[in-house]
């Protein structure tokens, strides 16, 4: 079946991309940090799942560009696109704050959990991890997977 995509890197992988627009950019700060993160995940994904991995690369965290250099990062989720297949569907699950998560830095996360459906993986589990960086939420953390892993 399908390997994960892991490369590790403070004990999960380590990608990022600022939301296009926060909510704190459009004044609503009343918005929770999961929708917020949320809306950097959703903005963060279709680079991904449209191949820009030099791009989400670019737009990575300061934390995953000194783990992973882009060339590594773009081959190895080439190589996980290809066994996933095609982004057929992608719902979200789950939205979780932690101050705390393990083996990496004190700081403020967001675990998102999307249960996903690819060509060749039709029940898969998504698991983005964001952080706060500099005033906006990016992604950090990414793992694909079959359901259930």
């Amino acid at each position: 079946m399908t390997r994960p995509l892991t490369v590790l890197a403070a004990a999960f992988l380590c990608v990022a991309a600022p939301a296009s627009l926060t909510a704190q950019e459009r004044g609503d700060t009343a918005a929770t940090p999961e929708r917020r993160a949320q809306k950097a995940a959703e903005a963060w994904l279709p680079l991904v799942d449209g191949g820009k991995y030099q791009e989400s690369w670019q737009r990575a965290a300061k934390q995953f560009q000194q783990a992973v250099t882009a060339e590594v990062w773009a081959q190895q989720v080439a190589s996980v696109a290809a066994q996933v297949g095609a982004l057929e569907s992608r719902r979200l699950e789950n939205a979780q704050y932690s101050s705390e998560l393990p083996n990496v830095p004190p700081g403020e996360y967001v675990v998102l959990t999307y249960a996903s459906a690819f060509a060749k993986v039709p029940r898969a589990r998504e698991v983005v991890v964001t952080v706060l960086e500099e005033g906006e939420w990016r992604v950090v953390g990414y793992f694909v997977g079959p359901a259930g892993s």
